[in-house]
């Protein structure tokens, strides 16, 4: 609409929700979006002439209490534009941003670009669903910008700027070639991940075995038991087992059955006369209490358990359902609900499973407040929920919204049921003794077996949202007519066979509770840490896991080196604990920031800690390990930037590897790329002798050889092994690539160091050959099956990279 004199201009961030805004607001309104943010910290090359000193390569003048220099970003010059225009002609400006520091930042940001002048009222508006009691309700509560919550929402911008360009450039001038950034929240989430795939790599296995059996009554009942004690020693199972695969030390005696055992025991209660008595037959009573309402957390985690959906696909609907006004706002760490919510929810619930089935409303109010008082939220304060007091129906939503109407009926099924009553089981539970005179070191052997019966299904009548996951009555038959000292056959024992497993890997869902719980990040960053982690390829996915690339673990391992404090749990969540007292008007923003940079007497500061990182030195001579400064110009043999590739860390099994050959500069280069993306290279100075009497190609063979024999085979078929050293039986033929024949290339006799020595590169039989020239005569050639992994831990070339900086530092320099 074109805006009239007298309307009010009202600014949103999406352009999704200008239509609903608008349509509940009415004609007196003109509704426009920001798209976001519209304003930045300058880089240097963005800077006046005049400010480049001042605000150097930040953006922001660190010698005076942190002040920012700001620029609007190139694809919001158009939209500042237009709400110029249109500011002109209103007479009112409303701020409906987000209602969070983020959304805060930018209704500031907009009023300082904007500058609307002092006879136009600027207001504030907040909140938390897009519905029309909701709009208008805010329109009537405005309020000015809030600048405490500005200066904290700056001052983590400022935070991240830098960390994240300081250390950046620091993991680049050492040398980690494929680190694309380092981030002050980032870097840490990393850290989480690749130590949880260390303690999966050192993580031993153990077996143990266990017993169940099945017992009958006289009168035929029957009683499905499980093996817990053997002479009042409890039978070990997966928890007693440490990482390293022994019995953790508790000092309590434990059996750990092996299968040699497992057999004696089977036996022994097969043996005639062998009795069984019911020792104890106990009942109580349990419930277990309603889930809380939705925060950001759980909602990402039970979407991806119950609908597999991961983290930005569950973020980017829960948005739609947001911006349609299907539900609250979608960044919260409180699980509080509204008066108006709670009546909603009970309402509802009573009206689907009878007015018994909701919790009365003391109870209800009293479990709908927060279990644990998060650290000083900054996000919206009420859990997620449906919008609006009476709440949709899920076959309610439209037929488009499909995938967004599955996460709609987990959070109003999870509302309902945080308002609705106990879940009540009974649990029956017997003992069964068996003595045993013979055959087995132990004497008394005792069974367990429960089964549970359902009094009141409560909450669980509507979550979880499919009926086979939730806890139904279950367990033995026959446990209600045992009675004490009666007597039992045994008529089969099935021995069941056990393995420890390592750590599971983290999921994206599993990531953020983990950062919750550890006070890194808040909602809104959340789903950006993941995704830069994954765009970055730091981490990788397998299935639902995330798995930390090479570069990701050498990244962690330099940071954690040289930045440690920085990278420790507790430091990052003492930040954002800062970061809330700034947003309540505790603390004092520059101070804040001058104690990060600079330091004080109890930190010594990201300067003094980058000054103290000193970066590694190779030897110049050989063979050069570098990185492509740019892809595309890479691939074309151009535009290689310096650097070290830090072999100690291998690729990942699943990473593809290819090797291609060229010239740059007349220097010959064989360059390896990873998942069809340039990785690093190898600078060939193959002409020059490394000592009297070998080149470094024969020095590499050697290695190869003497530290990789598994890499080595004398059968040109066998390629699943590795790299291969073959000769060639016919030089002319083989300069076309054909007619290679087998045999082992003994390495101990080099050739004279006066014999020059090239590579090429070529196929043959769709094998990837990289071919050895000695006096421009075939020498030798090595088959690549770079697909393949040596031991399920590493590639070949990974390998080969690994054997060069161990045992031919000669031929590795930071000099491309």
């Amino acid at each position: 609409r074109v805006l009239l004199r007298g309307q009010k201009l009202v600014i949103v961030e999406s352009p999704s929700k200008v239509t609903s805004i608008g349509r509940y607001l009415g004609p007196d309104f003109r509704v426009l979006a920001s798209v976001g943010h519209i304003r930045d910290l300058a880089v240097s090359a963005d800077l006046p002439p005049e400010h480049k000193k001042k605000y150097g390569r930040f953006g922001i003048d660190i010698q005076h209490d942190f002040e920012g220099y700001y620029t609007i970003m190139k694809d919001r010059k158009s939209t500042v534009s237009k709400l110029k225009e249109a500011l002109k002609k209103a007479d009112e400006l409303y701020l409906a941003t987000d209602d969070d520091r983020e959304g805060e930042a930018i209704a500031w940001h907009l009023v300082e670009v904007l500058q609307p002048p002092k006879t136009k009222p600027v207001k504030r508006m907040v909140f938390r669903e897009i519905t029309k009691p909701a709009i208008k309700k805010a329109l009537q509560c405005t309020r000015e910008v809030n600048q405490d919550l500005v200066n904290a929402q700056e001052s983590r911008r400022m935070l991240d700027r830098l960390y994240g360009f300081s250390v950046s450039s620091q993991l680049r001038a050492n040398g980690t070639i494929s680190a694309k950034s380092a981030g002050r929240v980032q870097s840490p989430s990393l850290k989480l991940i690749v130590q949880k795939e260390h303690e999966r790599r050192v993580f031993v296995p153990a077996e143990y075995w266990d017993l169940q059996a099945v017992f009958t009554t006289p009168s035929g009942d029957v009683l499905n038991a499980r093996l817990v004690s053997i002479d009042g020693r409890r039978v070990a199972s997966s928890k007693d087992f440490g990482s390293n695969g022994k019995l953790r030390e508790t000092g309590t005696m434990r059996w750990v059955l092996t299968q040699a055992l497992v057999q004696q025991l089977m036996e022994a209660l097969a043996a005639e006369g062998t009795a069984a008595t019911v020792l104890a037959c106990t009942q109580r009573s349990t419930k277990q209490k309603p889930p809380l309402p939705f925060m950001t957390v759980t909602m990402l985690q039970e979407a991806e358990t119950h609908l597999g959906f991961n983290l930005a696909r569950t973020t980017a609907l829960a948005k739609t359902l947001y911006e349609e006004g299907y539900i609250t706002y979608i960044r919260t760490d409180s699980t509080t609900l509204s008066e108006e919510a709670m009546s909603a929810a009970r309402e509802q619930a009573a009206e689907l499973f009878g007015p018994e089935a909701v919790s009365r409303p003391e109870s209800a109010s009293a479990r709908a407040a927060p279990l644990r008082q998060p650290k000083l939220s900054q996000e919206s304060h009420e859990a997620i929920r449906p919008a609006g007091t009476k709440f949709h129906r899920p076959k309610d939503l439209p037929s488009n919204l499909e995938d967004a109407r599955k996460l709609y009926d987990l959070i109003w099924r999870r509302t309902l049921a945080s308002q609705m009553v106990d879940y009540h089981v009974d649990l029956h539970t017997v003992q069964i003794t068996a003595n045993i005179s013979r055959g087995f070191p132990g004497k008394a052997i005792q069974f367990t077996a429960t089964c549970t019966k359902e009094t009141q299904s409560g909450w669980h009548d509507i979550w979880p949202p499919v009926r086979g996951a939730r806890k139904a009555a279950g367990g033995t038959q026959g446990v209600k007519a045992m009675r004490k000292d009666m007597k039992l056959n045994v008529t089969q024992v099935t021995p069941l066979s056990h393995q420890t497993e390592p750590p599971h890997r983290y999921t994206e869902a599993g990531l953020i509770k983990e950062l919750e719980k550890t006070g890194i990040g808040r909602p809104s960053t959340y789903n950006t840490i993941v995704q830069t982690l994954l765009m970055r390829d730091y981490v990788l996915r397998e299935g639902k896991a995330l798995v930390p690339t090479e570069t990701g673990e050498e990244v962690v391992s330099l940071l954690v080196e040289h930045l440690r404090e920085f990278m420790e749990n507790n430091f990052t969540a003492a930040m954002e604990v800062d970061l809330d007292h700034i947003a309540n008007g505790q603390h004092l923003r520059g101070r804040f920031l001058q104690d990060f940079y600079f330091g004080n007497a109890s930190q010594r500061g990201l300067v003094r800690a980058l000054a103290d990182w000193k970066p590694a030195s190779v030897a110049l001579t050989g063979a050069q390990l570098g990185k492509h400064s740019n892809p595309k110009a890479a691939s074309r043999g151009s535009s290689f930037s310096t650097g070290i590739w830090h072999a100690q860390t291998s690729l990942p099994p699943t990473a593809t590897e290819k090797i291609s050959f060229g010239k740059h500069k007349g220097t010959a280069m064989m360059e390896v790329i990873k998942n069809d993306r340039p990785y690093c290279c190898w600078v060939l100075e193959m002409e020059k002798a490394n000592g009297a009497n070998r080149t470094p190609l024969n020095r590499l063979a050697e290695c190869i050889r003497l530290h990789a024999p598994e890499l080595v085979t004398d059968q040109a078929s066998g390629a699943s092994k590795g790299a291969q050293l073959v000769t060639h039986s016919k030089a002319k033929a083989t300069r076309r690539g054909s007619n290679f024949s087998t045999g082992t290339w003994n390495a101990q006799n080099s050739p004279s160091h006066k014999d020059p020595a090239k590579i090429t590169f070529g196929k043959h039989r769709g094998e990837t050959m990289m071919n050895v020239l000695k006096t421009d005569k075939p020498y030798c050639c090595w088959v690549l099956a770079e697909e393949k992994t040596n031991g399920g831990k590493r590639t070949m070339l990974s390998s080969i990279a690994e054997f060069i900086r161990l045992h031919a530092p000669e031929l590795v320099t930071n000099q491309a």
